[in-house]
Parts: C-alpha cells; sequence; structure tokens
C-alpha cells in the first residue's frame, strides 16, 4: 500500500473541524476530483457505509467505506470495504489559530491493469483531494 502524509492548519476549533469531517456525505460539497458520496446501507454494527465517487482521467472510481474510529473532537479514521483499498484518519489538535490537522492516507488500486495506469498519478492526485477537501472547510468554516 502507498502511503501519504499532509498537514494543514485551520482557524476553527478541534470540535468544529471534527463536527464537519464527521458530516461524510457533505464531502461531495468539496467540489474538485470528488463527485458524489451516498449511504449505501450499513454495517451489521450499524455503521453507515458511504459510496465514494471520483473521476480520473475520464476514468470514473468508486469505492465504499465506513468510519472505523469516532474520538470527538481528535480523531476520525476510516477504511474501504469494497473496491479501491483505502484506510486514513484525520488527527486534530488545538493550535495557536484554531486546529492542525494531520491527514494519513493508505491505499492500493487491487486491479493491476488500472493500477498500472493510474499508479503515477494517484499520490498527486490523493493530496490532492486531500488539499482540496481542507480548502473547502477551511471556506466553510469561515462563513
Amino acid at each position: 500500500m502507498t502511503q501519504i502524509q499532509e498537514t494543514f492548519e485551520i482557524h476553527a476549533s478541534p470540535e468544529t473541524v471534527f463536527d464537519r469531517i464527521n458530516d461524510v456525505e457533505s464531502t461531495s460539497d468539496y467540489g474538485g476530483l470528488i463527485h458524489s458520496v451516498r449511504i449505501v446501507g450499513s454495517d451489521v454494527s450499524g455503521e453507515d457505509i458511504y459510496r465514494y465517487k471520483i473521476i480520473v482521467a475520464g476514468i470514473p472510481l468508486t469505492w465504499d467505506s465506513k468510519i472505523t474510529e469516532r474520538i470527538r473532537p481528535s480523531r476520525i479514521c476510516w477504511e474501504s470495504i469494497k473496491g479501491i483499498e483505502l484506510k486514513g484518519s484525520f488527527e486534530l489538535t488545538p493550535s495557536q489559530y484554531g486546529s492542525n490537522i494531520l491527514f494519513q492516507m493508505k491505499y492500493h488500486v487491487p486491479y493491476p491493469l488500472l493500477s498500472t495506469l493510474l499508479e503515477p498519478l494517484l499520490s498527486p492526485l490523493a493530496r490532492k483531494i486531500a488539499k482540496e477537501a481542507v480548502e473547502h472547510l477551511k471556506a466553510h468554516l469561515s462563513q
């Protein structure tokens, strides 16, 4: 699995940032590469399962994921359960101006041909999605 890690600062409290990140379906509002996020069911523990769709170089990619850990206001973790293999987290800590966000994600495209075609794009793409998400958070929380 390939891993990326990015750190950001946002001018909002960890509680405020956590609540926005925890609103998973609003992720598609972030624009850019994320085309849609919607609830498609729940697992045996009652945790919602979300279907993500992104479009990369005209190729739609989808995966289903669920939240695996919620510790308000400091940590949200998720992992995919179908499609592209993903595992990630947002870790929030207070900063002088609001919150520091540590975004971590590991991923693997389980389709060999698609992986070969997309691998040169995936790390920069994952970083771009993370940056877009944080920029959207900043814009939303400054309103």
